[in-house]
């Protein structure tokens, strides 16, 4: 996949959700591009969410909804964002994970992309175990958005604190080292 990418700087998540959606609706080149950025503390919830449902009344950090589906995510500086913006002719799912996946590759994390567009870390016998990343798109009248959250390093107790209690367990979710 031959595509530009740039790092954004800031850890504004309402900032980077802009910028993801003015991209979605203007970029005009191809192939495409890519997008890296962390964003602080914040829950971003998916276009249909119910935030009743998904936040924990106990949340202290703000939230923000994005124009995506998926679900709903918690962010802070332990995770990295990546987001394409493709155009609708050369938009392919699988490529794209298959692209965040062989990046990990090249920094010694054994991952793969597995259903409903998530990626997972691969153990030693090639089975996926710990969901790493989990993505959305928004289709655009001439792109797409197709944008995920690498689990990094994140505060899992502050995520935890978040989320309301059919969230919380995260048991098919794992750091990458483990």
């Amino acid at each position: 996949m031959n595509i530009t990418s740039y790092k954004v700087a800031g850890f504004s998540p309402l900032e980077h959700l802009a910028l993801e959606n003015t991209l979605l609706e203007t970029w005009s080149q191809k192939p495409g591009l890519l997008l890296l950025y962390v964003n602080s503390p914040s829950i971003i919830i998916g276009r249909n969410q119910n935030p009743w449902r998904e936040i924990s009344p106990d949340c202290t950090v703000p939230v923000f909804r994005r124009t995506s589906g998926g679900g709903t995510v918690y962010h802070d500086e332990g995770n990295l964002n990546w987001a394409f913006i493709i155009p609708r002719q050369l938009h392919s799912q699988e490529l794209e994970l298959q692209a965040i996946a062989d990046a990990l590759g090249r920094l010694g994390i054994s991952a793969a992309p597995g259903n409903r567009g998530g990626i997972f870390l691969k153990n030693q016998t090639g089975q996926l175990e710990g969901k790493i990343s989990g993505t959305a798109r928004r289709f655009g009248s001439r792109n797409i958005l197709h944008h995920g959250t690498l689990l990094i390093s994140a505060n899992l107790d502050r995520l935890r604190a978040s989320l309301t209690s059919q969230l919380q367990t995260y048991d098919d979710y794992a750091e990458p080292n483990g």
